[in-house]
């Protein structure tokens, strides 16, 4: 699989749900451009540019950070997360858990994060997103 399409996958993830303000999201990134794009060594980010005349969404900044992919040669896994700053898509990040980015990616798997039922700091994975989190933790209503 190639960087691109890794992106694209992990775009589909982070924008997915029944949501207005994802539906905003969603038609911001088929709109936008990627103006760059950084290796880091454990990961990367992907930077948009969205033209000035595709709507903007409320609440302002958001950061969508419950996906999670599984990587071949990657131990602990990848997160992977998508920043809005002032109504636009700004940035894709995705970094290793623990270790280096590897040289030939074979995505595995992606899940969604959330709190495990009763704790307050441990985390399960799924294939559903809920919603409900990622508006709490952005405050956003639904």
């Amino acid at each position: 699989m190639n960087l691109e399409e890794l992106e694209e996958k992990v775009a589909e993830a982070l924008l997915s749900g029944d949501d207005p303000v994802l539906e905003m999201l969603r038609q911001q990134y088929a709109a936008s451009v990627v103006s760059e794009r950084d290796l880091t060594g454990v990961g990367l980010f992907i930077h948009f540019d969205v033209p000035a005349n595709v709507p903007r969404v409320r609440p302002a900044h958001i950061l969508l950070d419950d996906v999670f992919l599984d990587l071949e040669r990657v131990e602990h896994g990848v997160m992977a997360m998508l920043f809005v700053n002032h109504g636009k898509l700004d940035f894709i990040e995705m970094c290793t858990v623990e270790g280096d980015w590897p040289d030939e990616i074979v995505l595995r798997a992606i899940g969604f994060s959330a709190p495990k039922p009763g704790s307050t700091d441990e985390c399960e994975l799924g294939e559903e997103r809920d919603l409900e989190v990622v508006r709490k933790r952005n405050n956003w209503a639904g």
